[in-house]
């Protein structure tokens, strides 16, 4: 999880399997397609507030695009951008020994 300083309050951002359909069902583009557009930073305004909707949703069903927008206007999209990598990195981490079985 990633916290978002948003005037007076933190907004946390999260992804899980949930949010993961979500984007690639709304952008009509895959989890690592999205992945590799991040690492190129060829990722467009609409693509970052998909991606920050999409975080916002683990704790609101109901959090919306416009929420998004609204998020991206407070904070600016330096702040989101760095939000969203770092709680992305969280749900996917790269350590993958604790993913090892013991043989």
């Amino acid at each position: 999880m990633a916290e978002l300083k948003v005037g007076d309050k933190s907004i946390e951002i999260k992804y899980n399997n949930y949010a993961f359909r979500r984007i690639e069902k709304t952008l009509g583009m895959s989890i690592p397609k999205m992945a590799e557009k991040m690492k190129n930073n060829e990722v467009g305004f609409n693509e970052i507030t998909i991606l920050l909707w999409a975080g916002l949703l683990a704790n609101n069903k109901e959090a919306s695009i416009e929420d998004a927008d609204k998020i991206i206007d407070d904070v600016g999209y330096e702040d989101i951008i760095i939000a969203i990598t770092d709680a992305i990195n969280e749900y996917n981490p790269k350590d993958t020994s604790k993913n090892e079985k013991n043989v």
